[in-house]
């Protein structure tokens, strides 16, 4: 319910979901369980959006350890985890904390769905964003021209990510002189 509460702009009705059911989470599994950590991504991003930075690193940070401390440093979570709190250190102006985390989420998903999945087109157009913001317009160009590509295949030419990654794309090449 509070995806679908976020996904309708109804951050404040997600928000109040996603408080309860990680509650209920931890009343019922202990503070532990890796639906507690679901449920603390999926808040931060409820939180990000809502423009409290601060609170969306805090839950993402407790997040990321949770899942780390379950189930070690490479599984498909973590890097989901680790691509929301790249996005967060972005927009707080921690470019380099962001990268890394970014780069390191692509890793992730590369290993675990291969190249051409859309999740691992959702990172490259993030850290293409990212490389563009710090200046590294080439590699910006890289990943993004790459999301596109993926998001193609995968998604459809007018699907909103394809959409959103040549736009990102465009932007980088207009730099360039392209």
């Amino acid at each position: 319910l509070a995806g679908v509460l976020h996904a309708q702009g109804d951050l404040d009705g997600a928000k109040e979901h996603l408080q309860r059911a990680l509650h209920l989470h931890k009343a019922i599994h202990g503070p532990d369980h890796p639906n507690a950590a679901t449920a603390l991504n999926s808040l931060g991003n409820v939180l990000r959006a809502q423009g409290d930075l601060d609170g969306a690193n805090e839950h993402l940070e407790r997040a990321l350890r949770l899942l780390e401390a379950i189930h070690g440093p490479d599984p498909p979570d973590v890097a989901t985890v680790l691509n929301s709190l790249g996005s967060v250190l972005q927009a707080q102006g921690e470019l380099d904390g962001a990268k890394e985390h970014l780069e390191r989420a692509l890793r992730l998903r590369e290993a675990t769905y291969g190249p051409d999945h859309p999740d691992v087109a959702n990172t490259l157009n993030n850290l293409g964003a990212l490389l563009a913001e710090q200046g590294d317009l080439r590699g910006a160009r890289r990943c993004l021209g790459r999301a596109v590509r993926v998001y193609k295949q995968s998604r459809g030419a007018k699907h909103p990510e394809t959409v959103t990654a040549k736009r990102n794309l465009r932007i980088v090449r207009r730099e360039l002189g392209r």
